[in-house]
């Protein structure tokens, strides 16, 4: 996995993307994007321009602004736009059909709508990409039984949606992507998710494992995105920049990789299995370090007054932990102050 926070750098990964892929890319897939927020916006916009039928689930001003101005994404990949006469938005996902893919982009907090939300796009052979934060994966295949695979992925990227229909994607790393559960197709079911997004902009990698993708995820999400809430929100170039913010969130990743590595040895067993290490830590901090003023959705959430992802993004990878027998004391006290702002401002 790399992780690309130049215009140069990210030339380099697209170049090899497009070439070593190895993956047919003739097939015009038919998407729904549900969850139409910075994430699912900017991968659903990444599709259309490739070619495939993407259509789009949005409410609210978002809507509105998108019938009337189309989507528009400002982006270290490219600027791009889709005007309103080819831009495909519902505000209900019974008008959608029946896709070939369903892209989630919804926060954890959404978990109990997906499949009154999805169900009406599911076919036979639709397939669930979870384009989401946190350990959600075992939950959603038991929400969604009638999908023919679900997968994760874990978005490497920084993207906010600046104002409704306008998205600004300012660092890129890859898509990450794997099964949810085992499949005794999982090669076949694999190479059909790198098709998807083989002719788009987006570097994509699969993943055998994907509770390790989970966990490389999460050693940038909780540490950064756990103290950025937990400071009452501030932004990375604050963490980073900070010695006292610094320590602790390198102490922080130290102790969520001590975690990750006990639950993939745990899952995973026997020698089958690559410890999480120093070099993703240090590709981590290369992210942050070249990050700027990233606001994480986290953080945007709780100045909003909205809904946090508290339970899969930070509270879970702690109980983990704990039934692991993991020690991890500066982890507990953030998320014990995170847990705490939750219930005192009542962000459920």
């Amino acid at each position: 996995m790399r992780l690309i926070c130049t215009p140069r750098s990210y030339g380099r990964l697209l170049q090899r993307h497009m070439i070593h892929s190895g993956v047919p890319s003739n097939k015009r897939c038919t998407v729904a994007i549900i969850g139409a927020g910075a994430v699912g916006s900017y991968y659903g916009a990444r599709l259309h321009e490739a070619g495939h039928d993407v259509r789009f689930f949005m409410r609210g001003p978002n809507l509105d602004t998108c019938h009337v101005n189309g989507l528009t994404v400002q982006s270290i990949a490219g600027d791009m736009h889709i005007p309103a006469s080819e831009l495909q938005t519902f505000s209900n996902t019974k008008d959608i059909g029946e896709v070939d893919w369903v892209v989630l982009g919804l926060k954890s907090t959404a978990l109990q709508v997906v499949p009154a939300l999805v169900r009406p796009c599911l076919g036979q052979h639709s397939r669930v990409l979870a384009i989401m934060n946190g350990f959600v994966d075992d939950q959603l295949v038991d929400l969604l039984p009638e999908a023919r695979s679900v997968f994760g992925g874990m978005a490497f990227i920084c993207v906010n949606r600046i104002s409704p229909g306008v998205i600004h994607h300012s660092f890129y790393g890859p898509l990450l992507g794997g099964l949810a559960r085992v499949d005794p197709n999982q090669q076949h079911e694999l190479e059909l998710l790198e098709q998807l997004w083989q002719p788009t902009k987006v570097p994509f990698t699969t993943t055998p494992t994907l509770l390790r993708g989970r966990w490389e995820k999460s050693a940038w999400n909780i540490p950064f995105s756990g103290l950025s809430v937990a400071m009452g929100g501030i932004t990375i170039d604050q963490i980073v920049g900070d010695q006292g913010l610094r320590k602790l969130a390198k102490q922080i990743m130290c102790e969520v990789v001590a975690v990750a590595n006990a639950d993939l040895q745990a899952h995973c067993g026997g020698d089958d299995w690559e410890p999480l290490g120093e070099a993703h830590m240090t590709k981590m901090w290369d992210l942050s370090d070249n990050m700027g003023p990233y606001r994480p959705s986290t953080m945007i959430d709780l100045l909003a007054g909205k809904p946090i992802e508290v339970e899969y993004l930070f509270s879970q990878p702690l109980q983990r932990a704990w039934a692991l027998g993991v020690e991890v004391p500066y982890m507990h006290m953030m998320v014990t102050q995170i847990e705490a702002i939750q219930r005192m401002r009542n962000l459920f």
